[in-house]
């Protein structure tokens, strides 16, 4: 017999401002990396010069997305930020809950699935997955993914029987769009 495959779960969500400075950072070091180059081998090497400090900022940007992350598996919730790292055990585990917010901008209705836990008393919310509000079948490669998250985010829930809050109106929509249970059963 085949041992079933174990459920992990990458979430976490960049807001624009976070992701601005991120590519800001990366930039501001390209571009003086970049200058150092060309101050110090003359202006033969700016093309060269300008590869290197693309590579360098690209690099700096994944580098600091990646590292704001919530894994999610069956034994344990790894949360990670810049310079710290917090692991909780499913117990530690208030609720999932899911909410209609407003973007950044207050432009549009979007929904956040957040997981609050506490850990000495403190309580800690963190968001796992933003997506905007489902009205039809998933039509991409990224509707695709987060409908894969939430699935396997519910799943998880379930399989530990952590409590899981999600409003009529969005369980209704990702029962009838997306074929995803929510209810907490």
């Amino acid at each position: 017999m085949v041992d079933p495959i174990p459920l992990r779960v990458r979430a976490g969500s960049t807001n624009a401002l976070r992701t601005i400075v991120y590519v800001a950072c990366g930039l501001v070091v390209g571009l003086v990396i970049g200058y150092a180059i060309v101050a110090a081998f003359g202006y033969g090497r700016v093309v060269t010069a300008i590869l290197i400090g693309l590579v360098l900022a690209i690099t700096i940007i994944v580098a600091l997305r990646a590292s704001f992350s919530i894994v999610l598996d069956e034994s344990r919730i790894v949360v990670r930020k810049l310079l710290h790292k917090r692991v909780l055990l499913w117990n530690q585990v208030e609720r999932i809950t899911a909410a209609a917010v407003v973007d950044d901008k207050g432009r549009r209705e979007l929904w956040s699935f957040a997981l609050t836990s506490a850990v000495d008393g403190h309580k800690q919310s963190d968001v796992l997955v933003v997506i905007p509000p489902v009205d039809a079948q998933y039509r991409n490669a990224y509707e695709f993914n987060k409908r894969q998250q939430i699935m396997d985010i519910v799943a998880l829930a379930k399989m530990k029987n952590v409590p899981l809050y999600v409003p009529t109106r969005i369980s209704f929509a990702l029962q009838k769009n997306w074929h995803i249970d929510s209810t907490d059963s």
